[in-house]
């Protein structure tokens, strides 16, 4: 981007006077600008306080320092030109992090950078223009008694453009709010694209505001989701808010069919083989991939508890398609009646899934408790299991709820599942 006259004039005198600290009316004074130049400094200021060029120290600016500050070529005629760091030659003793706004959307005074060492506090006034989830560079101080705080000194990386939320008309002018409240400033917005009061819609940003200079966030709405309050309307808000990927890249998809739900002789020969342990599952209703299962015994002197987890990681190698599309997801996401999964549905609802009557590679963690519920001994290991029953809460919840009536149960469980569950009543209370 080509410097305006004022920036080019701040570089210059920065250039010629790299140890002074000028004020705003200082530099105003100094550079000799004239009644138009001024509604220009604000705007050039916050440019290279962005950029990190220029710091701001008790309402004084001054230069960072940098290796190669200033070069001079040859003569005072170059002096001037020669100063023009890049826009990522920044301090380097700054250290990067994640903003974190929620405190100023609970309107306190102060928010935190999230360091990859430890949270840094950062008073309102020095978060520049910085939003939820932005990766910045701060400056560290020190304050008396050596509370280490931070200044936001450059906007590394926005966390999104595009964000989500609600049209309100005040006046003759548009605000946008957006749906998330770690967003903690409202937005003007230029263009509505015919959108309404009461709907949501996706505003993208072309201006973050300035607050040196009192300039409020500016955008513009590109795309119009429907009327607020609706339950598939903010359900697409959501996503498109956090920009969840609602499909699976090709090559990943590929990566999955390619995985054989039959386990090897091989791979069975170096698991315990635990399918003849009495197994089952307790998953919402509504659930198609059931990630645990349990088996209980009682043992002279108390319970043997076995606790079997998936074994994603058996069909996972590190560095591959699908381990490298599940660590940038990080989880799966859940909302009324929808599933945006971590995994392709072929592992997630399928080879990892523990389904009745399949044969299943789990990691399994077996407990002895006494009678007290006090652990005797604990182990973990790789397992097959296969498990003889699917159940759902409601099944469960109506099974207890006859034993507290005293009224004898009607249900369809066989004797050997509901003197499992019984037995596993005990231990939990016991816990």
């Amino acid at each position: 981007m080509k410097d305006n006259s004022v920036t080019k004039k701040i570089r210059d005198y920065y250039a010629l006077n790299s140890s002074v600290n000028l004020s705003y009316n200082e530099l105003f004074n100094v550079l000799q600008l004239s009644k138009k130049e001024k509604g220009l400094l604000s705007d050039a200021l916050a440019e290279l306080l962005n950029s990190g060029t220029l710091r701001k120290e008790r309402k004084k600016y001054q230069l960072v320092n940098q290796t190669k500050s200033v070069q001079f070529q040859n003569s005072t005629r170059n002096a001037r030109t020669a100063f023009r760091p890049s826009p990522t030659s920044i301090n380097p003793n700054l250290i990067e992090g994640v903003f974190d706004a929620t405190p100023l959307s609970r309107n306190f005074s102060f928010a935190f950078v999230r360091g990859a060492e430890k949270d840094y506090f950062i008073g309102a006034e020095d978060t520049l223009n910085a939003y939820h989830n932005d990766v910045v560079a701060i400056e560290t101080k020190v304050r008396r008694g050596n509370q280490e705080y931070g200044i936001i000194r450059k906007i590394v990386k926005r966390f999104s453009e595009n964000l989500a939320g609600d049209l309100v008309k005040m006046g003759t002018r548009w605000t946008f709010v957006c749906s998330n409240p770690k967003i903690h400033n409202w937005f003007e917005v230029t263009d509505t694209m015919g959108a309404i009061e009461g709907e949501k819609v996706i505003l993208t940003v072309l201006n973050w505001g300035n607050p040196i200079s009192g300039k409020a966030p500016i955008g513009k709405v590109t795309e119009v989701l429907g009327k607020s309050g609706d339950p598939q309307v903010e359900l697409i808000s959501v996503i498109r808010q956090y920009n969840l990927p609602l499909d699976f890249p090709d090559n990943v998809l590929e990566a999955a069919n390619k995985l054989s739900d039959v386990i090897s002789p091989s791979v069975l020969n170096k698991r315990f083989d635990l399918r003849d342990k009495f197994t089952f599952t307790i998953d919402p209703a509504s659930a198609k991939d059931f990630d645990d299962a349990i088996s209980i015994e009682t043992i002279d002197n108390g319970w043997r508890l076995f606790v079997h987890i998936a074994d994603v990681a058996h069909y996972l190698p590190i560095g591959g398609d699908i381990f490298t599309e599940a660590a940038k997801r990080g989880n799966s996401f859940y909302f009324p009646k929808k599933v945006i999964p971590m995994l392709p549905e072929r592992l997630s609802n399928g080879i990892c899934s523990l389904r009745p009557q399949e044969d299943k590679l789990c990691m399994t963690v077996e407990t002895e408790f006494n009678k007290k519920g006090k652990v005797i001994a604990q182990t973990i290991y790789e397992s097959v299991i296969c498990s003889d029953a699917r159940l759902a809460y409601e099944e469960v919840d109506a099974l207890f709820a006859s034993a507290e009536t005293m009224e004898k149960a009607v249900t369809s469980l066989s004797p050997s599942l509901v003197e499992a569950l019984y037995e596993s009543r005990k231990l939990s209370r016991l816990l």
